[in-house]
């Protein structure tokens, strides 16, 4: 039989795959893929790995397919490799020696205290603090009278004046002219017709069907007899017959002896001195003779002028005087503006220079990774176990031994159980709806209008490990041994 040769399949790194509901168009697809992954452009797309994807391909997508991108960044080695730790690659488990088995140890016993808590409160003294000497102010020097004048009062002359003149009210007349005005409401009022109203007459009563339905509550409630309780008389409160063991701790009290305050002598109070100083207003001070100034009494006395001025308005001596009329003029012709011939510094100065692109150059050697071979060795090695003192154990202490309660509280005493009996409930009838059928509508269900919603197709997005794109653009990688191998 002829070999038939099989079309390479390209790998990628399941690990990092996503699945995505598919875009509508292959642009769409691909920008997806690129942002997704990091890549970049070119970029071309695998069905499943085997065929090539583009536009007019695109259509061919099926439900749950998977599609590897690769782009000029990719290699041709698995891309597991480097998602490894150098601590996964070199660490292993090792073996620990086994744990020396404890010695039996006595039981804790805590150390006796022996401490003397005392507080320095028994070495205070009470020091006698001496009296204050009380100063008695000094007495207030007496104010001497004031019998000066101001000038007012001096000068000040009250005076008699006439009672004014009441003149006589005048007769008001009306005009003898008719008022002939209008108003503009009179002017421009117009009477319109205005129709009379219907009378409405009263709409008839609605008559209500009877109701005539009842509630689940007066179907199923049963009224149930209740027996009155009787009322239980109380009893008198009795002091219990046991005796009260315990002891108080005021019978460990004891009345310290407290000494009496030390009162501290008096001191006798120093006598103060009168006060004969004087102020410079007292020595400084001449009193001087005001006399009252001559004021002199008015010749005559005070009457009101009469007003005879006549009041007339100004309005009648106004006379309209002629305004001559403005000259026209005819507009100035604008003048012609000159053509700009000058020149800019830019323009003087400046010289166009030769820049060629600067030569970038192709690498020699095609780039290769590093391989690691650093020795990544745990500090885990220099670990050194110390010995550790065991703590000593201590016998707990025997605790006070607690004096029996004997005494009974009110509760006790006065409480008395009574004999309630269970009541029996009565079986509720089953619920039986209505036998009127249901013919409303909503609007939902008259205008609603069902609409053909399209299917998605979901597919798992793969970046490629084992593929790449040259510089021409064409696929290369060790997918291409690895499918000879297999061919092989």
């Amino acid at each position: 039989m002829a070999h038939i040769a099989r079309r390479p399949t390209i790998h990628g790194d399941k690990s990092r795959a996503v699945t995505v509901a598919l875009p509508p168009t292959y642009e769409a697809l691909a920008d997806l893929v690129m942002s997704s992954f990091r890549m970049h452009a070119p970029l071309k797309l695998y069905l499943n790995g085997k065929v090539l994807l583009s536009a007019d391909t695109y259509a061919s997508i099926s439900q749950g397919d998977s599609i590897l991108g690769v782009d000029c960044g990719g290699n041709a080695v698995d891309m597991t490799d480097f998602f490894i730790t150098t601590n996964a690659q070199n660490y292993g488990p090792k073996p620990l020696p086994p744990r020396e088995a404890r010695e039996d140890t006595s039981p804790y016993q805590p150390l006796k205290d022996n401490r003397d808590f005392g507080t320095t409160n028994g070495d205070f003294k009470r020091w006698a603090i001496p009296k204050k000497t009380e100063y008695m102010p000094p007495p207030v020097p007496k104010r001497l009278p004031f019998h000066g004048r101001t000038e007012a009062q001096d000068q000040f002359q009250q005076k008699s004046l006439p009672p004014a003149a009441e003149p006589e009210p005048e007769k008001y007349e009306r005009p003898r002219i008719p008022f002939t005005g209008t108003t503009t409401n009179q002017d421009a009022f117009k009477k319109w017709p205005i129709k009379q109203r219907e009378q409405m007459q009263p709409s008839r009563e609605r008559k209500t069907c009877p109701f005539t339905a009842r509630t689940s509550n007066q179907d199923d409630y049963r009224p149930y007899k209740i027996e009155p309780k009787q009322a239980t008389e109380q009893e008198q409160w009795a002091p219990s017959p046991a005796k009260f063991q315990g002891v108080p701790t005021s019978r460990d009290y004891q009345a310290w002896p407290i000494e009496k305050k030390q009162e501290p002598e008096t001191v006798e109070r120093p006598r103060s001195l009168p006060f004969t100083g004087r102020t410079t207003n007292q020595d400084d001070f001449k009193p001087y003779d005001i006399k009252p100034r001559d004021t002199g009494e008015p010749e005559e006395a005070y009457s009101p002028h009469k007003d005879n001025r006549d009041f007339r308005p100004t309005s009648r001596d106004y006379q309209a005087w002629p305004i001559p009329k403005k000259e026209m003029f005819a507009p100035e012709e604008t003048p012609k503006s000159l053509p700009f011939t000058a020149r800019s510094s830019n323009q003087d100065d400046y010289r166009p220079y030769d820049i060629k692109p600067r030569d970038t150059g192709e690498p020699e050697e095609a780039y290769a990774p590093l391989k690691d071979n650093r020795d990544f060795v745990p500090t885990s090695r220099d670990y050194q176990a110390w010995p550790i003192a065991k703590k000593e154990t201590f016998a707990p202490e025997e605790s006070p031994k607690s004096l029996p309660f004997t005494a009974r509280s009110s509760n006790q005493d006065d409480y008395r159980p009574y004999d309630i009996k269970p009541e029996k409930r009565s079986e509720a009838e089953p619920y039986r709806g209505s036998n009127i059928p249901f013919t409303a509508t909503t609007t939902n269900h008259d205008d609603f209008k069902r609409w053909a919603i399209p299917k998605k197709i979901y597919v798992s997005l793969v970046p490629a490990n084992d593929a790449f794109l040259d510089k021409t653009g064409h696929i290369a990688g060790s997918f291409l041994t690895k499918s000879k191998n297999s061919s092989a």
